[in-house]
């Protein structure tokens, strides 16, 4: 009997990456090699042959495909109203996918009351995705500065009228003007001295604005507030803060009479009372009264404070089950948007609970 003996083949795979080695080794004729597993941040990784069946020598080199779902954000910031000291802070955060390695810009979006700025020293605006989702660009907008223009018909001013304003910062208007003979009246948003008569700029205006100065004849009836919204078409005096008291409210009325504060009964208050809701401002001049309703926000049981009353009787009234009227309504319009809703209920509750001020 003769008998021969074989050995088996052996082979030798090599696996590289780029000009790297990174694994070899001998297998038998006809087996797999085991595959190293290098990896690289936002790609993934193949090999340019098969190496589940070797039969001679193999050098294998890796192959790396970029994700297209790699991750990147774009930070957009908004300066802050802080006119001292120029800062920024994140508004809005946008995360974003793409493909490694490739350029991405980000886009400038559309905010009211704010332009992008481009030149600003730390705006990222373009970069390379990175594979490890490191990338941030960050654009930055500045807020809109825009002009004042006064209408004085014959007045002066005695005090600086701040031509210009920054969106989303308020700015009271001055009252620092004259005007012989007369009384200043307030500023308007219309040459027809029309509307309410307007006290600031809010947070949320935009655009320029030309003011028109209203003036009154001292020797002719007149009342007005350089703090408080007079109606002399429905004679209501409106935004009053909870917990006035007369003496405070009569500060802030401009007239040539004489005026005294009677409650709901018609009998006059003293200086220390709270005025409520209701309540009434008395004028006389010259052997004319003129009465104004009194309107304190968020007031609607008329004792001049905020508490759960206030809060159930508007909720009453968001349900359909009692009806408020005249100086009520209006004091529990909170939001000024001259109807009734959950949202003016949420704000007396804010408000009792001392989280925000009416």
């Amino acid at each position: 009997v003769l008998k021969l003996y074989y050995d088996i083949n052996e082979c030798t795979v090599t696996f590289k990456n780029g000009d790297n080695t990174l694994k070899i080794e001998t297998v038998n004729y006809g087996s797999a090699a085991t595959a190293p597993t290098p990896t690289k941040a936002g790609y993934t990784l193949s090999w340019d042959k098969d190496f589940s069946n070797v039969t001679s020598d193999l050098t294998v080199n890796a192959i790396w495909t970029a994700n297209t779902n790699t991750a990147y954000k774009v930070e957009h910031y908004q300066q802050t109203t802080d006119t001292e000291v120029i800062g920024y802070s994140v508004f809005e955060t946008e995360n974003l996918t793409g493909t490694t390695d490739e350029q991405a810009t980000g886009s400038a979006k559309t905010y009211e009351g704010f332009t992008v700025n481009t030149s600003y020293s730390e705006t990222v605006l373009s970069g390379k995705i990175a594979g490890d989702g490191s990338l941030v660009l960050k654009l930055y907008y500045d807020r809109n500065i825009y002009n004042i223009n006064y209408e004085l018909d014959g007045g002066t001013a005695t005090g600086t009228l701040t031509s210009t304003y920054m969106y989303g910062k308020q700015l009271v208007l001055s009252t620092k003007v004259t005007k012989d003979g007369y009384v200043f009246g307030g500023w308007y948003d219309n040459s027809e001295l029309t509307g309410d008569d307007i006290k600031q700029i809010s947070t949320i205006d935009t655009g320029d604005k030309t003011f028109y100065a209203k003036w009154l004849k001292q020797d002719e009836y007149y009342l007005t507030s350089n703090k408080h919204i007079v109606d002399n078409t429905e004679n209501f005096i409106s935004q009053i803060s909870p917990n006035t008291d007369v003496n405070t409210l009569t500060k802030n009325i401009i007239t040539n009479g004489n005026v005294k504060i009677l409650n709901s009964k018609r009998e006059e208050i003293g200086s220390s009372d709270l005025v409520g809701t209701g309540h009434i401002l008395q004028v006389e001049f010259n052997g004319t009264t003129h009465e104004y309703q009194l309107v304190v926000k968020g007031d609607i049981d008329g004792n001049g404070k905020l508490s759960v009353t206030d809060l159930a009787m508007v909720n009453q009234a968001i349900v359909g089950r009692i009806t408020l009227q005249g100086p009520y309504e209006k004091a529990s319009d909170l939001d000024s948007n001259k109807k009734l809703s959950v949202t003016d209920l949420a704000m007396i509750n804010q408000a009792i609970v001392g989280r925000i001020q009416l």
